[in-house]
């Protein structure tokens, strides 16, 4: 027992620094550099080495407690500022991946079910085309309903109900779900996540710690933009910051909603028989609804 906790104290140690120390040391740095040049000098990089070695010389000078303090400052400035990068990430995690319960966006969320539709027709009115063409036996290679197909996917992978991508994008995986096998997922995740082998979960657990990484990368460049109020490179910084998140954010998410469908396909029929539902063969939509309703666990006459 006591290595286990020295092992997962050594984990733990080992994420912080790399969470949270490391790039907090790089924006410590960054703001000690934005308070001295300021925007008037915001190129002389040698000014800041000379400032550096003057503020070493002078710690030297009065003996290893200055110093010793200094580095204190600077661990627990680095360790504030990573923290708050983490809860700006979270917020942002919020707003952006479950918009429903935060945003007052209903306009928005309007013109992106507008465009949805839009696209979803034209895929359809191609599809019935290509259908009658074909009967005919008529040539049909002008028709790409897959490109069509793929258009409205962008915008999402079912009707939209909330005003950004990746909102819609975890609905979808939830929508989907119920409609190919009548589960409630929200209802069937704690305990799928029981009966899936440790390699699933660990495919799991790596997936939604790259959509963390990058919410807590949007946090990072959200410190950068109030950063460039002193300095404006750091406005640079910030925006270069929050494309790569926004880049990564998206696949992350798509890759962790895909998973968390692709482990409903290939182990919901492991979920059943766990519960003690019979399932010869495929996991069904009529399977499917017998689990749901166990799990939501009806008021008896209700």
């Amino acid at each position: 027992m006591s290595e286990m906790w020295a092992a997962f104290g050594r984990k733990l140690a080992e994420r912080w620094v790399s969470v949270l120390l490391l790039p907090g040391l790089l924006y410590a740095g960054a703001a000690y550099v934005a308070h001295v040049l300021g925007h008037t000098h915001w190129w002389d990089l040698a000014g800041v080495g000379n400032r550096l070695d003057a503020l070493r010389v002078d710690a030297k000078g009065q003996g290893g407690g200055p110093l010793l303090l200094l580095t204190v400052v600077v661990l627990l400035t680095s360790a504030t500022a990573g923290l708050a990068a983490q809860g700006l990430g979270r917020v942002a995690a919020r707003i952006g991946i479950e918009p429903w319960g935060v945003w007052p966006a209903a306009p928005l969320t309007a013109r992106r079910r507008l465009r949805w539709h839009r696209a979803h027709t034209e895929y359809l009115e191609a599809l019935r085309e290509k259908a009658r063409r074909s009967a005919q036996g008529l040539d049909v290679v002008a028709f790409d309903t897959s490109g069509l197909v793929r258009a409205r996917d962008r915008i999402c992978l079912v009707e939209p109900c909330s005003p950004t991508w990746s909102g819609d994008r975890m609905v979808a995986a939830d929508t989907r779900v119920l409609r190919a096998y009548d589960l409630d997922l929200e209802s069937a995740w704690p305990r799928l996540w029981l009966v899936v082998p440790e390699p699933v979960r660990a495919e799991l657990l790596d997936a939604r710690e790259k959509v963390d990484t990058s919410c807590r990368l949007v946090g990072w460049g959200v410190m950068y933009l109030l950063l460039g109020a002193m300095w404006w490179p750091a406005l640079v910084i910030g925006m270069c910051t929050l494309v790569v998140a926004w880049r990564r954010g998206r696949a992350a998410l798509d890759a962790c909603a895909t998973l968390v469908e692709a482990t409903v396909d290939v182990h919901g029929r492991d979920l059943a028989l766990s519960l003690g539902i019979p399932c010869e063969g495929a996991f069904t939509h009529d399977v499917g609804a017998t689990v749901t309703r166990v799990l939501q666990k009806p008021l008896q006459g209700g």
